[in-house]
C-alpha cells in the first residue's frame, strides 16, 4: 500500500474509531434520542454510515452491493437507512455497521493503488473516480457525522471527547467498548487458553474453514484429532480462544488462535501465529482482537519479531489486518498455494518487528 492510501486509510479509521466511542456503549432506547430540533439519532447514524461504506466501498467502487440496500424502496423514503434504525436490535446495528467496515476494508485491501478507478463513473462529471478520492470523501463523511455524534452523546449522558487513539493497547476497532462487546447489555467477550473441552466448539470451523481451501494448506482429510495436533500449541507457545458469554444463553467459542516460536532453537527468539473465526462471528471484531492479543502476546514473551511463513495473497481481509497492526510483506512466493476459488496463487511472508 501506498504512503498516500496509508495515511488516508488511518485517517479513515481513526474516524471510524472515533464515532464507535461516542455511539457504543448506549442503550437501544438512548440510541434513538434526538436533540431537538434535529430528529438524527446514534442508532440512524449507526446504520447510515453502513449504507454509505457500503455505497462507496460496495456499489461504487466494485458495483456489489448489499443485498440489505438492493431491496429499499428509496423513491418512497430517501432517508429509510435513518429512519428504519428503530425496528432494529442493538445488536443488528452494530453488527451491521462492524460487518460492512471490514468488507470495506477488504475491498481496498484488495487492489491498494490510490489511482485504483472505480466501477462506476461520477455522476455528475461522468468522469472516473479513483480509490484515492472515494477514501478522502468518507473521511469528510465520519468527520461530519462525528461531530453530530458529538452533541447528541453530550445530550443524552454528558459524555465528550475523544478515544485515547495513539495509546496502546488501542480500542479494538471492530469491537464495542468493553462493558458492552457487542451492543448486547450484559455480554462479556474473554480471550484465555484453550482447553480440551472447547476442541469440540473449534473443530467444526477448523474444518469448514481447511476444507474451503482460500486461507490454510492444513490435509484435507484431516480426522478430528489429527486437527487438534496441528493446531494445539504447547509451551513455550499456547493456544487461545475467544469466548462470549450472553446472559440466559450461555458461553460460546467464536475463534481461535494460536501463538508460539517460529522455529525452535536459535529461530525461537521469532515468533509465529494463526487464527480462525466461526463462520457466524465474522465480521464482529473477532479476528481483530485475536490479531491484537496475539501481537502484545508476543511482546509480552519477549519475542523480538513475529514472522508469518505463508500469508494466501488473496486472502485480502487478513492481508489489511496484519498490515494495519505493522505488518510488513517482505516477500512472496509465487504460486504457491492451491486455492479452490483463484487457482495458483503467491504466498506472502509478513514481518513484524518488536524491539
Amino acid at each position: 500500500m501506498s504512503d498516500e492510501l496509508a495515511n488516508l486509510t488511518r485517517f479513515l479509521d481513526e474516524h471510524r474509531e472515533i464515532f464507535r466511542h461516542k455511539a457504543g456503549g448506549l442503550d437501544h432506547e438512548q440510541l434513538m434520542r434526538t436533540l431537538p430540533p434535529s430528529d438524527l439519532t446514534l442508532g440512524g447514524m449507526v446504520k447510515h454510515l453502513a449504507y454509505v461504506e457500503d455505497w462507496w466501498f460496495g456499489g461504487f467502487l466494485r458495483d456489489e452491493q448489499d443485498e440489505l440496500w438492493k431491496g429499499v424502496d428509496w423513491d418512497a423514503d430517501n432517508d429509510w437507512d435513518w429512519h428504519s434504525a428503530a425496528d432494529d436490535t442493538l445488536e443488528e446495528l452494530w453488527a451491521l455497521w462492524d460487518r460492512t467496515v471490514e468488507r470495506s476494508r477488504a475491498a481496498v485491501a484488495a487492489d491498494p493503488r490510490p489511482e485504483r478507478e472505480a466501477a462506476r463513473r461520477s455522476r455528475r462529471t461522468g468522469n472516473p473516480v479513483e480509490l484515492r478520492w472515494i477514501v478522502a470523501h468518507m473521511v469528510e463523511e465520519y468527520a461530519r457525522h462525528n461531530g453530530h455524534a458529538d452533541l447528541i452523546r453530550q445530550s443524552i449522558d454528558g459524555q465528550t471527547g475523544d478515544p485515547p487513539l495513539h495509546d496502546v493497547p488501542r480500542l479494538p476497532r471492530f469491537a464495542p467498548p468493553a462493558n458492552n462487546a457487542a451492543g448486547t447489555p450484559g455480554r462479556r467477550v474473554t480471550i484465555r487458553r484453550m482447553t480440551e473441552e472447547d476442541w469440540p466448539q473449534v473443530w467444526p470451523f477448523f474444518d469448514e474453514i481447511v476444507r474451503a481451501g482460500e486461507t490454510y494448506a492444513y490435509p484435507l482429510d484431516l480426522t478430528s484429532e489429527q486437527a487438534r495436533g496441528f493446531w494445539t500449541m504447547d509451551p513455550p507457545g499456547q493456544t487461545v480462544v475467544l469466548e462470549e458469554d450472553l446472559p440466559g444463553v450461555g458461553t460460546r467459542v467464536l475463534g481461535s488462535a494460536t501463538m508460539g516460536p517460529n522455529r525452535p532453537g536459535r529461530g525461537s527468539h521469532v515468533g509465529t501465529a494463526s487464527f480462525m473465526v466461526s463462520a457466524d462471528a465474522r465480521g464482529r471484531g473477532v479476528g481483530r482482537r485475536l490479531a491484537e492479543y496475539v501481537v502484545q502476546w508476543h511482546r509480552d514473551q519477549g519475542f523480538s519479531a513475529i514472522q508469518f511463513n505463508a500469508v494466501v495473497e488473496t486472502n485480502a481481509a487478513a492481508v489489511h489486518l496484519w498490515q494495519d497492526l505493522g505488518f510488513e510483506i517482505i516477500g512472496t512466493v509465487p504460486a504457491a498455494f492451491d486455492s479452490t476459488e483463484h487457482g495458483l496463487v503467491g504466498l506472502h511472508v509478513m514481518h513484524l518487528a518488536l524491539d
